[in-house]
């Protein structure tokens, strides 16, 4: 986070901007535009960008430090370091994204903070911060993901990357109307599971949610496989 860090956070508030401006502001009471914010294709976007771009600004400063490098004993230990110094960095980005969203939520909800009904049964702000904690945990395992994609494909896997989700969020699945009842409806798209308001009860968002992250750890560990078996020079 440290490196470039001007660049990441115009990065942030623009998608916190471009948010606000769509919303127009004043339409919405501050707890569903803050939830919106969660969901919104423009801000999530951005915000992806964001945590891959400080990704790669991390293993090139790790791949850079040779004294650093010297006391990693073995490939599994330069991933796991590489794992927990992305999730710091991307964690702080992670809190300063949500500071500028509610920052801006109040600022746009034109002091309306009227709580709305009960959702799934529950008080509405337990709703908003479970879908901010899949915010999270989706944003952490990605950027696990990106590690060793740049790892073994350097930036044509990243580049391909990124078109992935940016194609997943533009053909986002979500239907005002479509209630997801079986489990059997469970998405593939990763954006679906930040639209809100499209499961019959939180027992179904709550497992199909499972379901998706458990796909994403085996995607993961494919990868952290080729990766293991990657034999090049890693400082390339």
């Amino acid at each position: 986070m440290e490196k470039n860090i001007k660049v990441k956070f115009l990065m942030l508030l623009l998608g916190g901007i471009v948010f606000c401006i769509s919303y127009g502001g004043g339409q919405y009471d501050f707890f569903t535009m803050l939830l919106s914010s969660f969901s919104y294709l423009g801000t999530i976007l951005i915000l992806i960008g964001v945590l891959i771009y400080n990704v790669i600004d991390i293993i090139k400063d790790i791949n850079n430090n040779y004294l650093y490098l010297c006391r990693l004993k073995d490939m599994q230990m330069y991933y796991k370091k590489l794992i927990i110094e992305c999730i710091k960095s991307n964690l702080k980005i992670l809190l300063i994204f949500f500071i500028l969203i509610i920052a801006i939520s109040i600022f746009g909800c034109f002091n309306n903070y009227t709580m709305p009904t009960n959702f799934y049964g529950f008080n509405f702000l337990i709703i908003v911060i479970y879908y901010a904690l899949k915010l999270v945990i989706l944003c952490v395992l990605f950027s696990i993901l990106a590690i060793f994609i740049y790892i073994v494909f350097k930036y044509y896997g990243i580049a391909f990357y990124s078109l992935i989700l940016v194609f997943c969020t533009l053909i986002s699945q979500y239907q005002e109307n479509f209630v997801i009842s079986e489990i059997k409806h469970f998405s593939i798209n990763f954006i679906d599971y930040l639209s809100y308001n499209q499961y019959a009860t939180f027992l179904h968002d709550i497992i199909t949610f499972i379901l998706f992250i458990s796909i994403i750890f085996v995607i993961i560990s494919i990868f952290r496989f080729l990766g293991l078996k990657h034999r090049g020079d890693i400082l390339e």
